[in-house]
Order: structure tokens, then C-alpha cells, then sequence
């Protein structure tokens, strides 16, 4: 993947009769790596099975430059699904699928509930059923309930013996709408990051503030009478976040203007700082452009100038917006376009391989080739074609037009998946970070909840070069504390 978001396949190989060490692996990517030239390369994505993450640590400590990132779409899915599987959810997905099933499945009912829906004037339809392949349907099962809500207590009304017992019961639970919609709250924010995700233009901000609004949801779903299922989201969270190597995402969301230190706990700035050193240090970057990097990292974070421009959601990106912040040894600039340039899932990666199903690789190759070729540069191949779309409108046509599955597909064997959805999870209880969410993010900041409601728009890098002969085993720690002493000082000037 590129930095223009457009995909490009190298190559298959069978590896089903090799042993997938970390080793194997390292030594396979190192293979592509050098086939391509290690420096158009800043990172590799994979998910979190150790030995992916051996094998990715291995080919950074060959190539520092590359970074190792978890794909934040493995991170979320298994998020969602420990959330799905919680009792109280388990229980309140099997009721609205015991509903949607039977007004499905009953032709006097159905017929009813879709007059009801008419009439009503309820809008984007009726009933949605859940498939336990796609994740997004959860939030549209439970959304679908609540949409439908007043038909459905108007046919348990006045049409009660068109329903059987069990629908009758469901229907009549105390609170059972309000679960729902509770139920509702949190998914829809999974359900957001999935469609989030599935762009190639997607950034490791945007993942960050998807966690940060998933997180604020389940902070928000305290004050319902749902406290112990909040609790219960919370430790989940908590349980994820633990496991999440998340210091290059917290990086990129403090490195977009929109956002910079808002939300941020206090001693957050101090954990930027030190990531930012690491990076510029494998980048080669030495003692002098280190301390000049976080001195305009601190005046970034002050708006101080040339920082002092502000984001426009929809006009400003990224890029541009870095672009315009102009000086000498803009050592900032180089790595805000570089953290933006990262694409922090490979779920479109393995979207081609769903396509391709379990054919034979050695026929596969030209093809898949192909279809990552016209997909990147379809708008180029086809002129005329979905003129009216925005680059992520189209993105989303195409990939339904890949898709033509109809539910029956997924119906047959729901149950096997249900046991079986995401049991491989390698390497998933490995402690990445020993703090919680609430450590570094205040979900409760005004300021955060205002940013939070506008889009993130993405962008791509710039590469800039600079001569430093000063010590490159410089001490990360001392410049740090050095840059917070000017810090306080400025605040406190700026205060006073």
C-alpha cells in the first residue's frame, strides 16, 4: 500500500507445507523487502499472533526505519467480539434475531409489520438481520428493532395472535427497548471504525479517535441502568487496551492539527515526546535536530507560530496543513507526513484473498495483480464512471459491487462461527502497555467531545533533508526533561 492509498501485489506463494516461525517469516519478508528497496517501505502491518510480531520486530531490528504496527482492524474486531459475547449482549442479539427471524419467516406477519412500517413513514426500511461473518450488522439488527419500535407495539396491540408465544414474551420484557438501545450506543461506534477502516485513506489518528469515541460510549453507558454491562465493557476495554501497543497512534493523534493534546491527560505529552525521539533516532536523526524537534514539538503544542494556523475540517488535510507551516529544519513536518502516511490495517489485503477464495495460488497471481491494479486506478481506467462520488464513495461502490453475497450464505453455518469466531488469537494476552485508557485520555473534556463529533480527513508525506553531525546516541531522556523546563516556563509566561 502506498502512500496515495493505492495497492500494489508483489506476489503469492503457498506457504501451507512451511513452518510459520517468526524466523520463516522474517526471512520471507526480508525476500520482498530487498526485491522492492527497503526505503520505500515505513512499515509493516500485521495482526497480533507472536509469530507475526517476532517476525516483525526481527525485520525492524535489520531495518529501523520500518516500523512494526498492530492492525488496529484485528485490534477492534476482537473488541467487538469480546463485547458480543458478553452475557447481556449474547442475550439481547438472540432476542432481536429470534424477531427479525420470525417476521421474516411469516408471511401475515411480515405483510403487517411492513403496512406498520408505511404508514409509519420509518425510515431505511424494516427488519435487518445479523450475520455473525459481518460485524457491522449487529449495530444494524439492534438499530432495525429500535426503528421499528412503535410498528412492533402496534401489531403486539392489535394483532397479537398473528405473533407466537415467544416473540409475545420478548416483546413484553421490561426495559427490553431500552436495552436495545443501549446495546445500539456501543455498537454503533464498532460499526463506524469497521466502515472507517475499510479505506485505504484511513490514518492512524482516525483509528486512535475511533478507540477514543468507542471509549467515550461505554464511559456514557455508565449512567444508564445498564451499570453492570458498562463495567463489563469497561474491563473489556481495558483487558484490549493493555494488550495494544498504541504509542504510534497516540503520536499521529496528537501530530493532526485538528486534534493535537485535546483530551490528553497531563502526562501524556511527556509518552509523545518520547516516541517522537525514538522514531527521529532510528531515522537516523542525531543529538542537535533532536532537541530542535522537540523544541517546535512544544511550540506545536503551545500554537505557538508557525503552528498558529487553524484546521478547517473539508478544506484543510493533513499534508496541506503541515505544508503550510514553513521554517528551517522542519523536523516536525517531516514526521507529522510520515505518521500520516502509515496505513494502519491490512484488511484490504485480506478482502482480495476472500475474493480469491482457496484456488490454487499459482494461477491466482496475475489475477490478483490485476484486480489490485484497476481497483487503485479504476477512476483513471474508467473516466466516465461514478462522476458524482467522492475518492471513498466510489471506494464503497466498488466494494459492494465485489460482493454480491446474499444472507442464506451466512445463515447455514452461524452456529460453527459463533463457536468458532476469532479462537486464533496468538499472542492476544501479550501486555503491551500496563496502564489504562483513562492514564492518558480524559473522555470527559469538552474540548474533546466537540472535535470528536468532526471527520478526520487523511493525507500523505513529504520527505525533507537535513544534515546533523552532532552525537547520534544521544540521551532521549535529557532532551525530554530539558524541552519540559521550557515548557512549564512558556506556560507560565503565558499565564501570567
Amino acid at each position: 500500500m502506498t502512500s496515495d492509498g493505492k495497492e500494489y501485489i508483489h506476489s503469492l506463494k503457498n506457504f501451507s507445507k512451511n513452518s510459520h516461525t517468526g524466523e520463516f517469516l522474517k526471512n520471507e519478508i526480508i525476500k520482498v523487502i530487498e526485491e522492492v528497496s527497503a526505503e520505500k517501505f515505513c512499515s509493516i502491518v500485521s495482526d497480533h499472533a507472536s509469530n507475526v510480531v517476532l517476525a516483525k520486530n526481527l525485520v525492524s531490528t535489520k531495518y529501523p526505519h520500518i516500523f512494526p504496527i498492530r492492525c488496529i482492524a484485528h485490534h477492534i474486531n476482537l473488541l467487538s467480539s469480546d463485547i458480543i459475547k458478553l452475557n447481556w449482549a449474547t442475550n439481547i442479539i438472540t432476542c432481536c434475531k429470534k424477531i427479525v427471524t420470525f417476521f421474516k419467516q411469516s408471511y401475515a406477519g411480515g405483510a403487517i409489520l411492513q403496512q406498520e412500517i408505511v404508514e409509519n413513514m420509518i425510515k431505511d426500511g424494516g427488519l435487518k438481520k445479523y450475520v455473525i461473518t459481518r460485524w457491522t450488522t449487529a449495530y444494524d439488527c439492534t438499530d432495525s428493532i429500535i426503528r421499528c419500535k412503535n410498528a412492533l407495539k402496534q401489531i403486539l396491540e392489535n394483532e397479537s395472535q398473528l405473533l407466537n408465544l415467544e416473540i409475545i414474551s420478548i416483546l413484553r420484557k421490561q426495559n427490553f427497548f431500552r436495552n436495545v438501545k443501549d446495546l445500539r450506543t456501543i455498537l454503533l461506534p464498532i460499526k463506524k471504525a469497521i466502515i472507517n477502516l475499510e479505506h485505504k485513506s484511513t490514518t492512524l489518528a482516525d483509528c486512535f479517535i475511533n478507540l477514543v469515541i468507542m471509549a467515550t460510549a461505554i464511559k456514557e453507558l455508565s449512567q444508564t441502568s445498564n451499570q453492570n454491562f458498562s463495567k463489563e465493557c469497561q474491563n473489556v476495554f481495558d483487558k484490549r487496551w493493555k494488550e495494544f501497543n498504541f504509542d504510534y497512534y497516540l503520536l499521529a493523534y496528537f501530530l493532526h492539527p485538528k486534534y493535537r493534546d485535546t483530551g490528553l491527560q497531563i502526562n501524556t505529552f511527556r509518552i509523545i515526546c518520547e516516541k517522537a525521539l525514538s522514531i527521529w533516532k532510528l531515522l537516523g536523526g542525531r543529538e542537535k535536530s533532536a532537541n530542535e524537534l522537540i523544541a517546535q514539538i512544544s511550540n506545536y503544542s503551545l500554537k505557538s507560530k508557525p503552528y498558529d494556523f487553524e484546521f478547517v475540517t473539508r478544506i484543510h488535510t493533513v499534508k496541506n496543513w503541515w505544508l503550510m507551516c514553513k521554517q528551517q529544519n522542519n523536523h516536525i513536518q517531516k514526521l507529522a507526513l510520515l505518521m500520516a502516511s502509515i496505513v494502519p490495517s491490512n484488511a484490504s489485503c485480506e478482502r482480495y484473498f476472500s475474493i480469491l477464495g482457496c484456488l490454487n495460488c499459482s494461477l491466482l497471481q496475475n489475477m490478483l495483480q490485476m484486480h489490485a491494479y484497476y481497483v487503485s486506478n479504476i477512476s483513471n481506467e474508467i473516466k466516465h464512471a461514478y462522476k458524482e462520488l467522492s475518492d471513498e464513495g466510489f471506494e464503497d461502490a466498488v466494494t459492494k459491487t465485489t460482493f454480491p453475497f446474499d444472507d442464506k450464505i451466512f445463515d447455514e453455518n452461524d452456529d460453527e462461527l459463533e463457536n468458532n469466531q476469532f479462537e486464533n488469537n496468538e499472542g492476544e494476552n501479550q501486555i503491551s502497555n500496563s496502564q489504562n485508557f483513562d492514564s492518558f485520555f480524559n473522555v470527559t473534556d469538552i474540548e474533546l467531545r466537540r472535535v470528536l463529533e468532526i471527520e478526520v480527513t487523511v493525507e500523505i508525506p513529504l520527505s525533507t533533508e537535513y544534515t546533523d553531525s552532532s552525537e547520534q546516541d544521544f540521551n532521549i531522556e535529557s532532551i525530554i526533561n530539558k524541552s519540559l523546563e521550557r515548557r512549564e516556563s512558556g506556560i507560565n509566561n503565558i499565564t501570567e
